[in-house]
């Protein structure tokens, strides 16, 4: 069998399929930069990467504070430098360097401080890169041609005998159920998607709530927050909404 992505999902049903199926073969466009439970084996990756100190040196993408933007501007070098550092840290700890079908490995194309903190984010389990290595999981970095009737041919020129093809690529949204009028509110026609105050309402759409709508590590956590933040809003525990001219700036 043949599973197709390179996201948690995909390589959690490789993983499981790998236990009983004869042949797996993990098949990706690019990998992504691994978010491990802890650097190095030892540091858990949530006091090394998910602090104050880490969130300053990740490229800001709205209205920074004044001590972010210096950072990412004038200390740019050193912010440069640890970030590949923590690339160098994870290729040797999860051993990136493997080689895979045609002679492909598994580094990541885009830096660590953009992969590893967006939607893309990948947490593999520790067995993973194992099974890779030890070819019970055959990783093959391109993409799929055309389906035949036995399998699949890959971009690469590699035909796989297939019986089963479990696609884990993910999806996009899609908000064209939504009037023209709140769309255009929302601006989600543009390129960067919409903003949200607590990526949860628009100030000029009270009425409308988004509950999930957000990516993260742990989304069932998030979602949960927002949902309990939305239920003190309805019972007026407060009332605080954003002003027009400061809502962006308080969206988190």
């Amino acid at each position: 069998m043949a599973v197709v992505g390179y996201g948690k999902s995909a390589t959690d049903i490789a993983l499981e399929a790998a236990e009983v199926a004869e042949t797996v073969h993990l098949i990706f466009r690019d990998p992504h930069w691994p978010v491990p439970r802890k650097l190095a084996g030892i540091l858990p990756w949530k006091w090394g990467m998910l602090s104050r100190f880490t969130g300053a040196l990740i490229p800001p993408y709205l209205r920074p504070t004044p001590v972010v933007r210096w950072i990412n501007r004038l200390g740019r070098p050193p912010v440069w430098i640890f970030w590949r550092l923590v690339e160098l840290l994870l290729y040797f700890q999860c051993r990136l360097g493997t080689k895979i079908a045609q002679r492909q490995n598994l580094v990541p194309s885009k830096p660590v401080e953009i992969d590893a903190f967006g939607e893309s984010t990948m947490i593999p389990r520790p067995e993973l890169y194992k099974s890779i290595r030890q070819g019970r999981i055959t990783a093959h970095r391109t993409e799929i041609a055309a389906f035949i009737r036995d399998g699949v041919i890959l971009r690469s020129g590699d035909t796989l005998g297939l019986d089963c093809v479990v696609c884990g690529t993910g999806w996009k949204n899609d908000y064209s159920f939504l009037s023209a009028d709140v769309g255009d509110i929302l601006g989600k026609n543009d390129d960067d998607g919409f903003y949200l105050y607590r990526h949860m309402l628009h100030p000029d759409l009270p009425n409308l709530i988004f509950i999930g709508r957000t990516a993260t590590y742990l989304n069932i956590l998030t979602d949960c927050l927002q949902a309990r933040w939305l239920a003190k809003l309805l019972l007026g525990a407060f009332t605080f909404l954003p002003a027009k001219p400061c809502w962006r700036t308080s969206h988190s």
